[in-house]
């Protein structure tokens, strides 16, 4: 998903800033001066950015002094940007304001953010980000958003409320990625959310087949059983109720992609060859989406299984070895 960013040349380094803290959401950020190339800045360049973004943030910095009067003004073409995207809707754009500029007075229903409050501002960024994720009017029926690599900070964000998280993968990556949400996890369970996680039988062929598939010097069959003790170590020190809420199954299937659930929200990943699958691209659905539905049966088909089999955390070692 991606959110264009507009502004004035000089308050490119707020564009920075504001690109980092939506990447951070999961949001491909988009700022203006990636999306034209020199001498290509025309209305019809503008129309094509228009129909790619499903939002846009626009920073109204103090960019040109009226004549005459102690006060600046946001740069205009900045306002005509702002413009083309009111086409989506004043709920998918934001005003960034920097500084004390003034502003056009008819722009009722538009978010404003404080970049002069930096945190404030990065969380209240954050918190726009993610309601980008419903359905644009215009969109298709059933059109599932695309991204081009796993959305941890949505993930994380969405697991802070989470009553349900289910995740399908061969093995969940440590570095970058388990290692962000382990915390997360933690206090998921200890609130009472119940949790399903699938990983691959580390013993079955299926996981010969996906490492061959895989660049080499990725051990499949060590990452499955380092996600086991991972997951051991989430259980350490707690109580009854919090393990009760943990169930975790090894299949021996062929499973259609990795699945990661929490609640109605799906984030999904073919098995390509040579790319794990957070690093492939994520198609995003909602529960009462087709997609959605046709995820939420793949992961009841692998979990109950013939060959799926019951894995007790505590007592891996032993079921490693059997």
């Amino acid at each position: 998903m991606k959110v264009f960013i507009g502004s004035s040349t000089a308050a490119l380094p707020m564009v920075e800033l504001v690109a980092a803290w939506l990447e951070e959401a999961g949001v491909d950020a988009l700022p203006w001066n990636r999306a034209f190339p020199p001498t290509h800045y025309t209305l019809q360049s503008l129309e094509c950015v228009a129909r790619e973004v499903r939002g846009g943030v626009f920073i109204f910095a103090e960019d040109d002094k009226l004549e005459g009067k102690d006060m600046h003004v946001v740069r205009g073409n900045v306002l005509l940007e702002m413009g083309m995207l009111l086409r989506l809707g004043r709920s998918r754009v934001v005003i960034c304001r920097h500084g004390n500029p003034s502003s056009p007075s008819d722009l009722d229903g538009i978010t404003y953010i404080n970049l002069n409050k930096p945190e404030q501002a990065r969380s209240a960024l954050k918190g726009w980000a993610r309601s980008l994720w419903t359905r644009l009017p215009t969109d298709p029926p059933d059109s599932v958003p695309v991204l081009s690599s796993f959305p941890l900070e949505e993930f994380r964000a969405r697991l802070e409320q989470a009553r349900t998280l289910r995740i399908l993968q061969t093995f969940i990556p440590g570095a970058g990625h388990l290692d962000r949400f382990r915390t997360d996890l933690r206090k998921a369970l200890d609130r009472g959310c119940a949790v399903k996680i699938l990983l691959c039988d580390p013993r079955s062929p299926i996981c010969r087949i996906r490492e061959e598939s895989l660049d080499p010097g990725i051990a499949v069959k060590a990452a499955v059983e380092r996600t086991f003790y991972e997951l051991g170590k989430v259980l350490s020190n707690v109580t009854e109720s919090m393990r009760a809420g943990l169930t975790v199954r090894a299949y021996s299937t062929l499973p259609s992609s990795a699945i990661y659930q929490v609640d109605d929200y799906f984030i999904s990943a073919p098995y390509l060859h040579r790319r794990l699958a957070i690093d492939s691209p994520q198609l995003v659905a909602s529960a009462d989406s087709e997609f959605g539905r046709g995820l939420e049966s793949e992961f009841e088909a692998v979990w109950e299984h013939p060959e799926t089999t019951v894995v007790h955390i505590e007592g891996v070692e032993g079921w490693l070895k059997q």
